[in-house]
């Protein structure tokens, strides 16, 4: 789960379940001085093409229950 404000505020609102879920940054990364939101806000390949993945699965996993 991430910290901070998202705009699923207005989607819970509905009474839709919403989950703040994105790419996990490493250590170095977290160090580098390019922070959340900042016009340097940057995340590696790596940790995009791990979130696309996992976000695949779980949308699967999701449709094929009944």
């Amino acid at each position: 789960m991430q910290t901070g404000a998202t705009d699923m505020a207005q989607v819970r609102a509905k009474g839709m379940q919403a989950y703040g879920i994105g790419p996990a940054r490493s250590v170095e990364e977290m160090n580098s001085g390019f922070g959340a939101h900042g016009d340097n806000e940057r995340i590696s390949e790596e940790a995009f093409v791990d979130l696309v993945k996992y976000m695949w699965k779980v949308v699967i996993e999701v449709a094929a229950t009944r």
